[in-house]
């Protein structure tokens, strides 16, 4: 595996070296098709573990490849760093010290490395999209990235259903391929599926049947990192990119609904409502409530499933309204909080994988789904506050975007990151935030579409 490794640092040095920022596509879909692809290579016995644990560490090694040029190239274009993107620096730094430092001397380096890896993943991506702010392909980037989902829509609504079924559990076994190449426990895969878990969940089949089978995931091997690339994909399609076609729009909608991801519904909705509100188009906006005012009420299926979410705020026993009360009791009641987390990051006693942060809740088996439980839990009280003034910040530096539309979309987007993350941490996975945190440094950095510089 070592050669391996070796061998594909190489070559992205290569690939960055003859391409420059030119790469960055060939991450982009790379990050969209890996969990596809080798699950497919893998179960066809055509690639070993360690061939694949080589070819997603690539990944990683192609981003900080790409990182490291793109500081390089900010400071050959005389790039301004932003207050926002210099906040965004001093949150990386801190939640890399913490998470050293809770590791201390226990074991799973693994588990402790992923979440390093994750909190790094913005700050990489935004670096990389601040230095495209001044490169002409930037300008194809919108369009290339609404084509390519639009592609990949189809490929997802193409695998539910019984077609998925044979495709998930035959040919590309997710599943399988989680437990001997990721590491995964077993007691979170669908073995029968052929699935992770997540992609074949009781509890949308309780209201949209043999529908929610399989939700769509598509290539990305992930229904909820399809469902945010599909809503902001929606957004640049909407707001963005001119003259695009309907059959887009249709197939990302189709795509992001069948998902089956409320946080991502959220974000696309909170998002959306923002751009038509500051841009002033109340008949649009009227109709955008009428229509998901419409949605929710008329149909059966999806006025359910609002209704049993709503439901379960009131209590304890549904993850993501237990996440939301244990940020807000249970974190702040920690005393560990108040500096790094104290949680021992990837060990057998693992404060996130063990127990509940509720207050009395002592009898609980896991920690209640949270995106800013997770990050205090880690990263301490400190991470948080950094990362609310990097939004803020990130506010305020999109006031100036040349771009309007797209400065009021990434707007829009950091406001509904603000919300989406009292449910998940999803803003810092790789695949499903790359294109989102990417587009923000481009646009924070001063990206203008009409200027001579990037019409050349």
């Amino acid at each position: 595996m070592l050669l391996m490794m070796g061998a594909i640092f190489l070559l992205c040095i290569g690939l960055v070296w003859c391409l420059g920022l030119k790469a960055v596509p060939v991450l982009v879909l790379y990050a969209f098709t890996q969990n596809f692809f080798l699950p497919l290579l893998f179960t066809r016995g055509l690639l070993s573990a360690e061939a694949c644990k080589a070819l997603i560490y690539g990944k990683e090694v192609l981003c900080l490849v790409l990182t490291i040029y793109a500081v390089k190239t900010m400071y050959t274009d005389r790039v301004r760093l932003r207050f926002s993107l210099i906040v965004l620096a001093i949150f990386t730094l801190w939640c890399v010290f913490t998470g050293l430092m809770t590791l201390g001397g226990h074991g799973d380096l693994q588990s402790a490395g992923r979440w390093i890896r994750d909190s790094c993943a913005p700050l990489e991506f935004v670096l990389i999209g601040a230095a495209l702010a001044k490169k002409p392909s930037i300008r194809s980037f919108p369009r290339m990235y609404v084509f390519t989902l639009g592609v990949l829509a189809i490929v997802a609504v193409c695998l539910i259903g019984s077609w998925g079924e044979m495709v998930w559990a035959r040919y590309a076994n997710v599943a399988t391929f989680d437990i001997a190449v990721k590491g995964e426990s077993s007691s979170e895969q669908d073995l029968t599926t052929g699935t992770n878990g997540s992609g074949n969940m009781s509890e949308r089949s309780a209201f949209f049947g043999a529908l929610a089978k399989y939700r769509a995931m598509g290539t990305f091997g992930e229904p909820i990192s399809m469902a945010f690339n599909m809503a902001f994909g929606l957004l640049v399609a909407m707001f963005v990119v001119r003259k695009s076609s309907r059959w887009f729009l249709l197939l990302l909608a189709l795509a992001l609904l069948l998902s089956f991801t409320r946080s991502a519904w959220i974000f696309f909705t909170l998002a959306s409502l923002f751009v038509l509100f500051k841009r002033r188009k109340v008949i649009r906006l009227a109709a955008f409530l009428a229509v998901i005012a419409g949605s929710l009420t008329l149909v059966a299926p999806l006025r359910e499933f609002v209704t049993y979410s709503v439901t379960n705020l009131q209590g304890t026993g549904e993850k993501h309204s237990a996440g939301i009360k244990s940020f807000y009791s249970g974190v702040w009641a920690r005393q560990e909080s108040v500096w790094w987390g104290g949680s021992i990051v990837g060990s057998a006693v693992d404060e996130w994988g063990q127990q509940s942060l509720l207050i009395g809740d002592v009898n609980a088996t896991r920690m209640p789904e949270s995106g800013y439980g997770f990050l205090v839990m880690k990263n301490g009280i400190p991470a948080y506050i950094l990362f609310l003034i990097f939004c803020v910040a990130g506010l305020v530096d999109l006031q100036q975007s040349p771009d309007k539309n797209l400065g009021a979309v990434m707007q829009g987007v950091i406001l509904a990151v603000l919300v989406v993350m009292h449910t998940s941490y999803y803003v810092f996975a790789f695949s499903a935030s790359i294109v989102i945190w990417i587009m923000l440094g481009a646009t924070i950095a001063g990206y203008d579409p009409t200027s001579a510089f990037n019409k050349q």
